[in-house]
């Protein structure tokens, strides 16, 4: 994880407060005497922000402690991602970066639909958006300037030529479109104007084809449709 959200954070530390941690994280060993994280950075977090008022109960944290030569690096980083994408809304950039990853394991969309929990369909459109971002330096740019930019975001504006993406992606990260709903109503009717306008400029198209007189005054006829 490239970031952990100050508010999902905080809700997490008032939940272990209330009902205490439910599940320890998971360590191993370290050389210089330490111990390394394996699973549950952000329960470890939470309980750091707990212990800053002072509170001695959250001077320790539980943990399950296991030899390090039990994990395999890349098993261990695929099963974080997938915790990652399960429990929290990722930054786009962070989900981006997490689905590629488990691609370049080897797993097939239904293997990382059975994982995440997730339709096969999900996972497919996923990585649809994520193919339209590599392949567009101004999505990819929007991605990284705009951290409240979702892929599902992207996702929803993609019918709308690459302009109107970027000025309803940015709407939606300055705060001028508030909701997914709002940002999928806009899409609409955005498509329905370009329809319109396509409409009235392919008639008068249509109609100077129609009305292209030759020489000897005779019509030629490009084009005609009802």
């Amino acid at each position: 994880r490239q970031g952990y959200d100050a508010t999902h954070l905080s809700e997490l530390a008032e939940s272990i407060r209330q009902i205490g941690l439910l599940q320890p994280i998971t360590v191993t060993s370290a050389p210089d005497g330490f111990f390394d994280i394996v699973f549950g950075h952000r329960r470890y977090r939470a309980v750091l922000l707990l212990g800053q008022g002072g509170a001695d109960q959250y001077t320790k944290i539980k943990c399950i402690v296991k030899e390090r030569a039990a994990f395999d690096a890349d098993e261990v980083r695929e099963v974080q991602m997938i915790e990652n994408i399960q429990r929290e809304n990722l930054s786009a950039g962070e989900l981006k970066d997490g689905m590629e990853y488990l691609k370049k394991r080897g797993l097939s969309y239904r293997e990382i639909a059975e994982r995440l929990g997730k339709t096969e369909g999900y996972v497919k459109n996923i990585f649809m958006t994520i193919r339209a971002v590599n392949e567009s330096p101004e999505l990819e740019a929007v991605l990284k300037s705009h951290t409240g930019v979702t892929l599902a975001d992207i996702q929803t504006v993609r019918p709308l030529p690459l302009k109107y993406q970027l000025d309803l992606l940015s709407a939606k990260a300055e705060g001028n479109i508030t909701s997914r709903m709002r940002l999928e109503e806009r899409v609409q009717e955005l498509k329905e104007e370009l329809s319109a306008d396509y409409r009235k400029d392919r008639s008068a198209r249509q109609r100077f084809e129609v009305l292209n007189l030759r020489p000897d005054r005779s019509v030629k006829v490009k084009s005609f449709s009802f």
